[in-house]
């Protein structure tokens, strides 16, 4: 492999690793909504184990 080829391949592999600011943006929304559900499953789970219904 010459060296010409070598540095050709490195490079397209750099830019497929480049990742537009649209796609981060979204990225870092999925992020965030997930967070967002965790932390109200966590409650939810927490409220119901806590809050027990006393029924007669």
């Amino acid at each position: 492999m010459t060296p010409l080829l070598g540095n050709s391949i490195t490079s397209s592999f750099a830019v497929a690793y480049v990742v537009s600011p649209s796609l981060g943006n979204f990225l870092s929304s999925l992020i965030a909504g997930a967070v967002v559900l965790g932390a109200i499953g966590a409650a939810l789970a927490f409220i119901s184990n806590n809050d027990r219904v006393q029924r007669s």
